[in-house]
């Protein structure tokens, strides 16, 4: 009879907890805050920008059960951008957008998904890229520019010599 009872207690306790497990889970639509991620760094390359300007978008907590998952972005109140995962590493669900400034826009995003994720789940900017190259102005190496004037000088004279 003691065992029964003691069973019985224990899985009760193991019922509460994946109760209050469940309960804890964070359902769809997960919206971003508006402000997490926006003091991060400036990192242009990051090979999946192409060498575009843009945003890498991480939320945290996903979770087995969690599918279809997909980032809207809004600009002003107006829907400009809907994408799906880039791809999902471990916890890490990852998007990839254009870039928005959110210093001169109303800047929304908004993920939404099937099921449910981690109690722990969160939206945020990993990383951006304002520009493309990262504020760098590319200068043409010398010979790129040497070599087709001198070639001009060069036909100028030769053609000048040969009129003489």
């Amino acid at each position: 009879m003691k065992r029964v009872v003691i069973i019985t207690l224990v899985m009760m306790l193991a019922l509460m907890q994946v109760a209050a497990a469940a309960t804890a889970a964070t359902l769809s639509p997960l919206e971003w805050d508006g402000v997490k991620g926006t003091d991060s760094t400036q990192e242009c390359d990051d090979p999946k920008f192409g060498g575009d300007a843009g945003i890498h978008w991480v939320a945290t907590g996903h979770d087995p059960a969690a599918s279809n998952y997909n980032l809207t972005i809004y600009v002003d109140d107006v829907l400009v951008e809907w994408v799906s995962p880039d791809g999902i590493q471990g916890n890490n669900v990852d998007f990839y957008t254009k870039y928005y400034n959110w210093t001169e826009v109303k800047l929304n995003a908004s993920l939404e998904f099937d099921g449910f994720m981690d109690s722990n789940a969160d939206l945020k900017i990993s990383h951006y890229c304002e520009d493309g190259n990262g504020g760098i102005t590319e200068i043409p190496e010398f010979p790129l520019i040497a070599l087709p004037v001198a070639a001009i000088i060069g036909l100028a004279f030769f053609f000048q010599r040969r009129k003489e």
